[in-house]
């Protein structure tokens, strides 16, 4: 039921309803604000609408098959079967996904078992034999470096090597010593591992559907169940991020801390089968695949805990690694380029849109809606397109606006009389939207 002008009484009062932007919320229940669906947003600046920041190409290869950032800062990848160090060819591995880890300028190639050391430009194999023979090596799906040893994974096992030497896997001594190397098995009922990480002081291993801490040396080491419940589904989901552990698991993200893994993603409303992830330093970005299709999430780890969403959506990015090289996140992608985040030099004009959540005219009692005023900043070139969806019935384009240089304005807009409305701001380029201001004629008619 709506008031017509004719049927108010003497309380008449003007309100005003200032809407500011946030995350995403696939929930039917949304706070005011947060976003129902976006494209290319970022969380710069939290409160307003922007775009990420553009991306270039950095390489283009012809079969990518894996990308890692050396300690030294230099970017080594796979391409078909040559493995490449900062652009030069220096070996070759199998045409397969890789695990690599830099060991004190030895890049250690799994599951190859091939070493490329950058200080003497050697590429080399290690190991003979089959495990456990003397100098042989364990066959491992991943690997990572923690505490001054190389730890793999494969099926149940864990493997180590022995301290400080990254060759040797079948020191045993009798009586152990801490230097030794390790080797513990999971009980069968637990299932294989699939993934580990180092954090601070211990090791975190996961299992499909369970997590593990480890700590010890090679006398006492023995994984300790920490949650029964949640693992991940993809090893190279998981990544550390400011003291924090985000790992995919089949019920959404967890981040671990120390104690068990909690979920924060349940405002995605998606179905969770991969992904592959990395960081910025601030942000945990992740590629999932849901089964049908390829999303791009990002996490700002600086809004958790917040009452809004810290999860944006960039793009359908398929990311096949992500490498951290000081401080700039890189993508090996699977259209075989290598991609360059946060890169302001290059000439991406990023497109973009954001959705609101349905807004509907009640406030207080009866209404009458006056108008909607949006504030914006665009900068030279940016193109903004303002969308009206009322009842449902389709997006109506109501306004658009284009810079030629960096502007401030306020738009105006009057939506038709609807039960609820949503709006759809499209972009191009930089603008900001700071907030959509609701202003409303309201009154009661005395009952």
């Amino acid at each position: 039921m709506y008031l017509t002008p004719a049927r108010l009484t003497e309380q008449i009062n003007e309100r005003q309803d200032i809407v500011n932007f946030y995350g995403i919320n696939r929930l039917p229940k949304k706070r005011q604000g947060e976003l129902a669906g976006m494209k290319n947003l970022s969380s710069r600046f939290p409160g307003c609408l922007y775009p990420r920041p553009p991306r270039s190409v950095y390489k283009t290869l012809t079969s990518g098959k894996a990308l890692f950032a050396c300690a030294n800062g230099k970017l080594a990848w796979v391409d078909g079967t040559n493995f490449i160090y900062d652009g030069v060819t220096k070996g070759t591995v199998t045409a397969a996904a890789k695990s690599i880890v830099d060991f004190y300028g030895n890049v250690i190639i799994f599951p190859d078992k091939k070493i490329y050391n950058y200080n003497n430009g050697t590429f080399a194999a290690f190991g003979s034999g089959t495990y456990p023979a003397v100098n042989s090596v364990p066959d491992m799906d991943r690997i990572c470096v923690f505490e001054n040893r190389v730890w793999g994974i494969k099926g149940s096992e864990c493997y180590v090597s022995k301290y400080n030497n990254h060759l040797v896997w079948t020191q045993f001594s009798v009586p152990r010593s801490t230097e030794d190397s390790i080797q513990v098995k999971l009980p069968p009922e637990r299932g294989s591992y699939k993934g580990l990480i180092p954090l601070e002081n211990h090791m975190l291993f996961a299992t499909n559907s369970s997590t593990y801490e480890g700590y010890g040396n090679a006398r006492n080491f023995q994984p300790r169940l920490v949650s029964n419940s949640r693992g991940t589904v993809d090893g190279k989901s998981m990544v550390e991020v400011d003291g924090m552990v985000f790992i995919l698991s089949s019920d959404g993200v967890n981040v671990y801390t120390g104690s068990i893994p909690r979920p924060i993603s349940y405002q995605l409303d998606e179905k969770y089968v991969s992904g592959v992830a990395g960081t910025d330093g601030r942000r945990y970005y992740l590629s999932l695949y849901n089964g049908t299709k390829y999303t791009l999430y990002v996490c700002d780890t600086a809004l958790l805990g917040s009452e809004y969403s810290p999860w944006y959506i960039e793009d359908d990015l398929q990311v096949i690694d992500f490498a951290n090289s000081n401080g700039v996140l890189y993508a090996l992608t699977a259209d075989n380029k290598i991609i360059r985040f946060n890169d302001n030099s290059g000439n991406e004009a990023v497109e973009w849109y954001a959705e609101t959540e349905k807004m509907d005219y009640d406030y207080m009692g009866h209404t009458i809606s006056l108008k909607l005023k949006i504030e914006a900043e665009l900068e030279q070139d940016a193109v903004i397109k303002i969308y009206i969806n009322p009842d449902n019935k389709g997006y109506e384009l109501k306004d658009t606006y284009v810079s030629d240089g960096l502007k401030h304005f306020s738009t105006i807009i009057e939506p038709e009389r609807t039960n609820y409305f949503q709006i759809k701001i499209e972009g191009k380029g930089n603008a900001k939207i700071m907030s959509i201001t609701r202003e409303f004629i309201v009154g009661t008619d005395g009952e």
